[in-house]
């Protein structure tokens, strides 16, 4: 297998068509992280960003996004807040990932929300995660009602604090995309001050080009990537926030906050659910809530795609 690499913002579009047809429906394939839009967003804030277009005989056969540095150690695309990531390749292509390290001139490559399925990087697992999906398939009421048979009691209570803020506080609004920057700055503000409550060493949006993407993210519409910043009012005040990429099948849930006023009424989940209701009208199938034990995540899925992290070397 043989690799040209270009800089991430110079695919032409025939080799964006071509990225697009080789992702799969209805695998961890299918999620937005996977797209050519969304690495052509992260390529357009960062300048390590690298393609590798990998061809045999001639013919483009895949593609694999990266982040480098200049010795040669690769990370994940939009390291530290991708929730998937990995190499594209026609699944009649035999290759070895120290082989596709080679062609891209890489010593290194770590990932961590690896799909476990891509099986040439199977002997590089160090970890294995479940990743988290809510299925709505069949539907948001074929939803609850399985969720309803698997013993889950999260629904009915989450509906019935939703009744509490619409009574106590006010009228809801739900908006599954609004362009407002003053939502997404709410968003980030309620974001960053979750993470230095909860003592977390890193907030990831503190980096520039993370609010660059974000602010990015928020305008991009494209068929296989668009960026959904969802919000929630109450009484007409802003009470929660979400922002996360959605593909023609998937939407991921991604960076969600909400107001600590509103904290007893679990706004956040009034907002997930909103969303689930709203996926069939945009043709979602699946919405991901990635790795992560949080409680929610545990009652609300329907099942899990496994990830895993580790660290591929060329020799």
């Amino acid at each position: 297998m043989d690799a040209e690499v270009i800089p991430g913002g110079e695919l032409t579009p025939s080799q964006t068509r071509l990225w697009s047809r080789l992702l799969p429906d209805d695998t961890a394939f299918a999620s937005p992280f996977f797209s050519p839009e969304l690495a052509a967003a992260v390529a357009a804030v960062r300048e390590d960003v690298r393609i590798a277009v990998l061809s045999e005989r001639g013919e483009t056969v895949g593609f694999f996004p990266f982040q480098s540095d200049p010795h040669g150690a690769g990370e994940p695309l939009a390291s530290g807040i991708s929730d998937f990531h990995g190499s594209v390749i026609s699944p009649a292509i035999r290759w070895s990932a120290a082989e596709l390290l080679a062609a891209c001139g890489l010593r290194s490559w770590r990932f961590d929300h690896l799909p476990a399925d891509q099986e040439p990087f199977r002997a590089w697992h160090r970890e294995v995660y479940e990743s988290f999906y809510m299925d709505l398939s069949q539907g948001f009421e074929e939803y609850v009602r399985q969720r309803r048979l698997d013993g889950s009691r999260q629904i009915p209570g989450v509906a019935n604090l939703r009744r509490k803020l619409e009574r106590e506080v006010g009228g809801l609004r739900f908006e599954a995309r609004t362009t407002g920057p003053e939502v997404l700055d709410r968003l980030i503000d309620w974001k960053s001050g979750q993470y230095e409550r909860s003592g977390r060493n890193r907030d990831p949006l503190r980096a520039s080009w993370t609010r660059s993407l974000l602010a990015r993210l928020q305008t991009l519409e494209s068929a296989g990537c668009t960026g959904m910043l969802s919000a929630l009012w109450a009484g007409g005040e802003l009470v929660a926030a979400h922002l996360g990429p959605r593909s023609r099948s998937v939407w991921h849930y991604w960076f969600p906050a909400y107001s600590r006023r509103f904290a007893r009424y679990s706004p956040g989940l009034i907002l997930l659910l909103e969303m689930a209701r709203h996926a069939a009208s945009l043709g979602i199938r699946r919405i991901d809530l990635g790795r992560g034990d949080a409680l929610y995540k545990q009652r609300l899925r329907s099942g899990c795609l496994w990830v895993a992290a580790g660290t591929v070397r060329a020799d």
